[in-house]
């Protein structure tokens, strides 16, 4: 189906302002340890959760790309500025060492308010009404794959259909419109969607690199405490410190101690 075989309506969303505060190296820790098998996305929560300024502003209801700016803010306020990750090149498979800053992402995507609410499909006859995704629906998707989170995200989604009189359920509508929806969605909330310009130093092919922050966070964030609870266990070894002391510490005096009673 092409697009023009199909209108979409929107209802107007405004731009928000909202804004995360830094958490403590000890509420990271406690973040860390309540995410345990937990995915990505429900971490996000959790961090966003704690981290947010106004009792009221549920990160739940928030659009995905907002979410996701505020993941980088977050993670720039309690961390700092730099990143550094790895990737493939589809190519030659070159593996690519990327050292970039949370500005250089939101340099690179710039905030484009939510469009749309919701979205309407006329296709076929029947017309077929969606509100667009939050952070909560991602969160309360099950393990599997890409296609079936596809279809459960959409599912829950759905606001109902109508042909002619008569309502339309979502097991009703054809599995080709899905991708339809899915680009609306997309073209609605932009943001929710962040890719990496990339070019491979040796084979000079160039590609786009999704990037999903809350996984790359969650990463961080397991290497992270690992790394800083090895670091207590040292110090409350050798000091008889307890842990609030030791994340009392400023990072840089933390490691000169470290040094010392490494063997």
């Amino acid at each position: 189906m092409s697009e023009s075989d199909h209108t979409t309506s929107a209802s107007e969303s405004p731009a928000s302002g909202r804004r995360v505060g830094a958490l403590t190296p000890s509420a990271w820790l406690d973040l860390w340890e309540e995410g345990q098998g937990l995915t990505s996305a429900q971490r996000a929560l959790l961090w966003l959760q704690a981290a947010r300024l106004h009792d009221d502003d549920d990160p739940a209801l928030w659009p995905i790309g907002e979410r996701d700016r505020q993941i980088l803010l977050l993670r720039e306020s309690s961390f700092g500025l730099a990143l550094e990750g790895i990737a493939t090149c589809p190519d030659c498979r070159e593996r690519l060492e990327l050292r970039l800053t949370t500005r250089d992402i939101l340099a690179a995507n710039p905030v484009t308010p939510v469009t749309a609410s919701s979205i309407t499909i006329t296709v076929g006859g029947r017309d077929v009404r969606f509100r667009l995704p939050v952070a909560g629906d991602l969160a309360t998707l099950s393990a599997g794959t890409a296609e079936a989170a596809r279809d459960q995200l959409l599912a829950a989604c759905f606001l109902g259909g109508e042909e002619g009189e008569a309502a339309v359920a979502f097991h009703d509508i054809p599995p080709h419109v899905h991708a339809v929806v899915e680009a609306d969605m997309a073209a609605s909330d932009p943001d929710a969607t962040i890719d990496l310009a990339l070019t491979c130093p040796a084979c000079r092919y160039a590609w786009t690199q999704p990037f999903d922050p809350p996984s790359f966070l969650a990463s961080e964030l397991d290497a992270w405490a690992r790394r800083t609870l090895n670091e207590i266990h040292a110090l409350a070894s050798a000091y008889g410190w307890t842990e609030a002391e030791i994340l009392g510490l400023s990072p840089a005096r933390r490691q000169l101690y470290v040094s010392f009673v490494a063997p």
